[in-house]
């Protein structure tokens, strides 16, 4: 991009950070090394809003960019862009919002809105289908789908995202077989909706990671956040036959009240998650689980609370992300 200083800045989850990498990929053919907000010409804010502090820590970023950076071309994109764009759009020094959408539609609306800007974009190369290498040295991440429809009552990533798609697996194969051939050793799999994958072109998860071990050398794979009822016995069992998966799930809780589940609608109770963790660590070598729980959620109790409790003793998580209920 010919004299022209880009960075994206992302907030939130795995694949918010790779679809961040991924729109600086297509315009910035070097990595970055630096995270501070610099003087540059094109900063891109890639939000989050998977909570209000989410689109309140959104808000900050936008607001302390601009502050440093009033002559910026300032780009909001992702969840809080997409639910909120004219919010977003409102905000004194933002030049463009970026809803949600494929790559291809994002890159072509900032290069339409930079152009008319008079930045000179003779250099942009076509890079769509280039390496997103999103991580470290030896460990990548890799997106395998979009899109969210569970519908939790906290939480509006399904109007942010859209409903579930996922990536070819062709596609992934060969992304994969990409970064193993740029000497990646490890990959991490990650999406909204990760154990629905394949649905509606008729595969699944299990069969992607039988051809990710089969097809491209990669060392190592794991798992981002699956849903604890997306988890199918062929994954775990899978898990515990082939070393070269890492031994461990991250099972978003939320609250160790049924009563809590279900008002939250989240689609299991108690023992069927329980199930799930409990079958994982019989048959699987030295498996880890974490989790995720919320703690505040409107209507409950001191019972409540400490079912919560409880299923921290009992499920000897080895790592937990505790956070308060925000409300909106």
């Amino acid at each position: 991009m010919s004299g022209v200083r880009f960075f994206v800045h992302t907030l939130g989850c795995k694949v918010n950070q790779y679809d961040g990498e991924a729109l600086r990929t297509e315009f910035v053919p070097a990595p970055f090394v630096s995270s501070t907000i610099e003087p540059l010409d094109v900063h891109v804010i890639n939000t989050c809003s998977v909570t209000a502090e989410a689109d309140r820590k959104s808000r900050q970023l936008i607001r302390r960019v601009i502050r440093r950076n009033p002559e910026a071309f300032v780009v909001v994109a992702g969840c809080y862009a997409t639910a909120c764009p004219r919010e977003a759009a409102a905000i004194p020094g933002v030049s463009c919002v970026l809803s949600n959408g494929s790559l291809a539609q994002q890159k072509a609306a900032l290069v339409s809105a930079l152009a008319e800007r008079g930045y000179d974009l003779a250099l942009l190369t076509d890079r769509q289908g280039g390496l997103v290498r999103l991580g470290e040295r030896t460990r990548a991440f890799v997106k395998i789908g979009d899109g969210c429809d569970q519908y939790c009552s906290f939480c509006r990533i399904p109007f942010t995202r859209g409903r579930p798609r996922s990536r070819p697996p062709d596609e992934i194969v060969r992304e994969v077989a990409g970064l193993v051939a740029h000497g990646y050793r490890e990959i991490v799999l990650c999406a909204i909706k990760m154990g629905i994958y394949g649905r509606e072109l008729g595969t699944d998860l299990v069969q992607l990671l039988r051809r990710l071990l089969d097809e491209t050398g990669i060392e190592r794979i794991r798992l981002s956040s699956l849903e604890a009822n997306d988890v199918p016995r062929a994954l775990i069992e899978l898990l515990a036959g082939e070393p070269r998966l890492c031994p461990h799930l991250h099972l978003p809780l939320q609250s160790g009240s049924d009563r809590i589940l279900a008002l939250m609608q989240r689609p299991y109770a108690r023992s069927e998650y329980d199930a799930v963790v409990q079958f994982a660590r019989e048959i699987v070598p030295d498996f880890v689980a974490t989790t995720d729980l919320m703690v505040g959620f409107p209507g409950e109790t001191e019972a409540d609370f400490a079912a919560s409790l409880s299923a921290l003793e009992e499920l000897e998580f080895g790592k937990t992300h505790l956070f308060r209920y925000s409300a909106r």
